[in-house]
């Protein structure tokens, strides 16, 4: 069996775990039919990137248990994700030195910063997000 059908399976197993059936779990992402979520569970197509958070949160499991499948059985994927993650914080670095010359603007747009990496739940890789804020 090849990596992507074991991920697929492990999102298969998660989705059971919660008593959804694929049409609950497809409404419940958003999704207009169930070609993703059986795409994904068979191991045909990977999860999208930007589904992987709601997936996360309807399956009550962490972002992390999920990257580390992820990595595990789709590295590629995971590397792609991670490069993503680390982008985005890196641009909204990028706009809280820009934001304002404002220490109490700075303050704030570093808060926001911070609330959203711990929402995400993910590690954050890049401690550069947090340097320089508020100062």
């Amino acid at each position: 069996m090849d990596n992507r059908k074991k991920f697929g399976r492990y999102i298969r197993s998660l989705r059971e775990k919660r008593g959804l059936t694929k049409r609950q779990a497809a409404i419940k992402m958003g999704y207009k039919g169930l070609g993703t979520i059986h795409s994904v569970e068979a191991g045909v197509s990977p999860l999208p990137i930007d589904r992987i958070h709601p997936t996360a949160k309807l399956y009550k499991t962490d972002v992390e248990d999920i990257l580390e499948q992820l990595k595990k059985y789709e590295p590629d994927l995971y590397d792609k994700y991670m490069t993503l993650e680390r982008d985005f914080a890196d641009y909204l670095l990028h706009q809280v030195k820009n934001f304002s010359k404002s220490k109490t603007a700075r303050r704030l747009a570093g808060l926001s910063l911070i609330i959203y990496k711990l929402s995400t739940k993910n590690p954050v890789e890049n401690t550069q997000v947090c340097e320089g804020i508020g100062r």
